[in-house]
């Protein structure tokens, strides 16, 4: 649990700084992902941000930062070093994207947090196909494949 619970804040930290200084305080464009309206429009500020997000290099940024702390956060958990590099390969961060949360979710746990200065709030759902980072400014609710749900849905236990 500890190292689930290490890796999700420092992947969620991390997250939220790179998806902060990527979207540029949650603007593209002079709009915000809050201005649009349900349906097609949605759909395509989702594509844009995702875009944003993929050409931001974050993604890759967030696991190479985990990958580089894989030592640390070993011995922080008790875990071996190639635990960690299991557990960082099963949170498939470059399958992560940015989504609107759906109206019916249902809220599990918050965690706050802070990376380099930088205070953040990670949110856990339900649903463990969710979670919602708030940082900088910047509030981002990602999705979460398939295989790296069983992380997040242990972040939420604890």
């Amino acid at each position: 649990m500890r190292l689930i619970r290490g890796i999700m804040i420092g992947a969620a930290a991390v997250a939220a700084v790179g998806g902060a200084v990527a979207l540029g305080g949650g603007r593209i464009g002079g709009l915000a992902l809050h201005d649009f309206a349900h349906g097609a429009r949605q759909s395509l500020t989702e594509a844009a941000l995702n875009a944003a997000l993929d050409a931001s290099g974050a993604k890759s940024a967030i696991d190479a930062a985990l990958r580089s702390q894989t030592p640390r956060i070993a011995e922080a958990t008790g875990r071996s070093q190639e635990e960690v590099a299991r557990a960082i390969d099963g949170l498939d961060i470059p399958s992560w994207g940015i989504v609107t949360l759906p109206a019916g979710a249902v809220e599990q746990h918050s965690v706050k947090t802070s990376h380099q200065g930088l205070d953040a709030v990670i949110t856990t759902y339900v649903d463990p196909g969710y979670i919602t980072l708030e940082a900088g400014g910047q509030r981002l609710t990602l999705s979460v494949p398939e295989g790296a749900r069983d992380y997040v849905a242990h972040l939420g236990a604890l």
